[in-house]
């Protein structure tokens, strides 16, 4: 199930096994691998094979499954026989925990064997044991494995994602870090599959943080690797070398040879797209180097095609033909067709471009003819994987069809006046239970409704900032004109009373929000005069008498910033607040240039996760008028020299005569 970071112009076809693909930028891999690797038993073979004719039983069938688990990779078929082996014995002994594990172990070998249907049917199996007895460990793990099974024989995203959202969930319950880090990796891989690479590159950087915390370096490496292929394949290439060199000194620092050819390979490829050409041959080159004394030859075909493009981007024909042609034959001996027909293409063009119109054609149509021959075999795969699917389900139907019929027979010779009085019974009592439910329903609707109201005011009546506007006023009399004083506290009373008249209705107008945050900044400048400064703009498109926003959605953002974010600065202070029109969504924005969320988590950890928390479930509510956006953004990340928060919500545009 892992992304190994390879990431190369050249790319291999699919394997409809198991095994995981050397050269990712199609990323297709499988999402189970990791999990067959890790119960793979350290004992030789042999050593297992020679206990085996000396036990019986249920040793006997413990010995098969950790031999069949030993030789999916290397004997598949007879990894296969060990594990049905197992099976039988441990059906006749009725020992249900070694049963299921020689089912997982046949799961394995079918699914590395490209018998899905039959593995599923396996998995299944196991999954539907494991919930049974409450493993939670071997249910997550059963998920990803039937994910993998369904993404292998289905395009239903949805249910393939459920499962790996399920195993996701389990092993944050249950606290398995390095579960969490590899379920995290696998919803990666497969938005990366399905092309949306923006998701996938957010699950890359939450599953990060756990390998580094478990010190695991070479899934460390990997996942750096993976983020610096997102960075490449996005043109932020400054980025994408970063990442690399950070992969390549972990992958170095654990000996781990075929990473640094991949990462350095990747690397060449950064170069390449930045035509700096000379850079880039030389990176290749050294993966060339060490993929040559591995045996990769799969990986020196790439780097023969990698410079042989490089060449051709240079204008150096006959350089090119050389080493495009290194290429094919090997690409030929490992029996790749997918590379062959890319390399061809790439040749076709080298002899175009030197004149030579027979070579150029000939290539184009022995790429022509790989194809077709591709194309044919995988649509005769498809049609077998739908007609095992339909013989799989027909059969199924058969047996419901036919239990359905004898327990339709069962009752219809059990009915009498009992059953009709039973089963009006059943139905009063199921009225009354959903009658009572729809009560608690409405009544867990005003409990929810009146808690909203009680965070709404609490969110802007925070008793702190209550306390020190009243001390700051006191403080206004006694060094300043009575009169201005008055002004303030009138100011304070009249905030008091537009929090408590607001929090009540679900909807005010524009300019009333407008007025209550001004009368609210105003108050916090008594407090800090002259260390901050605010603007308030409203689209001119957008009439603030007529428009209808929830209340005191902007109110604690602004809170968090003066009293935390502007904490320490050094420079003038300023608060942006917005109003924009987007289509049918109102956009708002709020955005400081304090010391931002990095430097102020330990001082606002018990004050911004209450603000998000009753934004979130204000928003919520109101989505049931439309979608909304609600977005938190540290300026810093995007670029260091600036600082400060932005806070975005987008919510439908409402006017008083919708």
């Amino acid at each position: 199930m892992w992304l190994n970071g390879r990431i190369l112009i050249f790319i291999p076809p699919l394997n409809k096994n198991w095994k995981i693909m050397k050269y990712p930028l199609s990323i297709f891999f499988s999402v189970v691998i990791f999990f067959l690797y890790s119960n793979l038993h350290a004992g030789s073979t042999d050593s297992l094979r020679y206990r085996l004719d000396s036990v019986k039983s249920a040793e006997r069938a413990e010995i098969l499954v950790e031999l069949s688990n030993a030789l999916v990779y290397s004997n598949t078929t007879e990894a296969l026989m060990f594990a049905e082996e197992a099976f039988e014995i441990a059906a006749t002994e009725n020992n249900d925990s070694l049963k299921y594990a020689a089912l997982k172990a046949m799961g394995y070998a079918n699914g590395y064997l490209g018998n899905y249907e039959t593995s599923l049917q396996n998995m299944k199996m196991g999954l539907d044991w494991y919930e049974r007895i409450g493993d939670s460990v071997k249910i997550a793990e059963a998920l990803s494995d039937v994910a993998y099974l369904l993404q292998s024989l289905s395009s239903d995203e949805a249910n393939i994602m459920e499962y790996n959202l399920r195993a996701l969930s389990i092993r944050e319950k249950i606290g398995d870090e390095k579960g969490v880090a590899y379920s995290l990796n696998n919803i990666g891989v497969l938005y990366w599959q399905w092309g949306k690479h923006d998701r996938a590159i957010n699950y890359f950087y939450s599953a990060l943080p756990y390998f580094e915390k478990l010190n695991l370096t070479e899934e460390t490496a990997t996942m750096l690797s993976n983020i610096a292929a997102y960075y490449t394949e996005t043109g932020m290439y400054h980025k994408a070398d970063s990442f690399y060199n950070c992969s390549l000194e972990k992958y170095r620092t654990i000996g781990h040879r075929n990473g640094v050819a991949q990462v350095l390979a990747g690397m060449g490829k950064v170069c390449m797209l930045q035509e700096e050409y000379d850079t880039a041959l030389e990176y290749i080159g050294q993966s060339y180097q060490i993929r040559k004394e591995l045996g990769d030859k799969e990986g020196q075909a790439g780097n023969y095609y990698n410079r042989g493009l490089i060449f051709y981007k240079k204008g150096l024909f006959d350089e090119a033909n050389s080493e495009l042609k290194r290429s094919l034959e090997l690409a030929e001996e490992i029996g790749s067709k997918h590379n062959q027909i890319l390399i061809l293409g790439l040749l076709a063009k080298v002899q175009e471009k030197k004149g030579f119109y027979r070579l150029a054609y000939n290539y184009l149509q022995k790429s022509k003819a790989l194809n077709d021959s591709l194309f044919s075999a995988e649509k005769h795969r498809q049609l077998e994987e739908i007609r095992a699917k339909y013989d799989f389900e027909k059969k199924a139907t058969e047996n419901e069809l036919l239990q359905t019929e004898n327990e339709n027979q069962r009752l219809r010779l059990e009915q009498n006046r009992l059953t009709l009085y039973l089963l009006s019974g059943i139905a009063v009592l199921v009225i009354a239970i959903l009658f009572l439910f729809y009560l608690r329903s409405r009544e867990r609707a005003k409990i929810r409704d009146l808690t909203l109201e009680h965070q709404l005011i609490r969110s802007q009546m925070n008793p702190h900032f209550i306390f020190n506007t009243i001390t700051a006023i006191q403080n206004y009399i006694v060094q300043h004109s009575p009169v201005e004083a008055v002004n303030y506290l009138s100011r304070f009373a009249s905030l008091m009373r537009q929090i408590l008249d607001n929090s009540r209705k679900e909807f005010i107008t524009l300019d009333t929000e407008v007025e209550t945050l001004e009368n609210y900044l105003n108050l916090q400048l008594l407090r800090f005069p002259g260390q901050f400064d605010y603007r308030i703009n409203v689209d001119p498109e957008i009439d603030p008498a007529k428009v209808l926003i929830p209340p005191m959605l902007v109110q604690p953002f602004v809170e968090n910033a003066i009293e935390h974010g502007f904490k320490g600065c050094l420079y003038p202070c300023i608060i942006n607040i917005g109003w924009s029109l987007q289509g049918r969504s109102l956009v708002v924005e709020t955005e400081d240039n304090g010391t931002g969320m990095k430097y102020r988590k330990k001082d606002s950890l018990n004050h911004e996760p209450f603000a998000i928390r009753a934004t979130n479930n204000r928003l919520r509510m109101i989505n049931k008028r439309g979608k909304y956006r609600f977005e938190i953004i540290d300026k810093s990340v995007a670029d260091e020299k600036n600082s400060g928060t932005k806070v975005v919500f987008s919510i439908p545009y409402i006017t008083q005569n919708d």
